[in-house]
């Protein structure tokens, strides 16, 4: 029983070698983790000093961001009693069974 593809189909590999040929070997290791081994030197870039001169916002846009946030905080709170509503309900019910399931 052949024990590989290539054994079984002999002409898939070969045809595969012929497209695709193997990556030639590194000649040295890619990293070199030895004390005395030299290290490649690293160059930082230049350090560009930006000065940005930013526009004064206009006060529409911070009234309208504080209004965004304002609902948001609104929904998040109309949606957390409405599940505290639910839960409250559906954990009265299930206490109100707890006496007859121990007995």
């Amino acid at each position: 029983m052949p024990g590989s593809v290539c054994e079984t189909y002999p002409g898939i590999c070969e045809k595969s070698r012929l497209k695709y040929p193997p990556p030639p070997r590194l000649l040295r290791a890619a990293n070199q983790n030895l004390r005395g081994a030299p290290r490649p030197m690293s160059f930082a870039p230049p350090v560009i000093p930006l000065s940005v001169e930013s526009e004064p916002i206009p006060a529409i846009r911070i009234g309208s961001a504080i209004s965004m946030l304002g609902l948001l905080i609104l929904a998040a709170h109309a949606e957390m009693t409405a599940v505290a509503g639910i839960l409250a309900g559906a954990l009265d019910g299930l206490l109100m069974d707890v006496p007859s399931i121990l007995w």
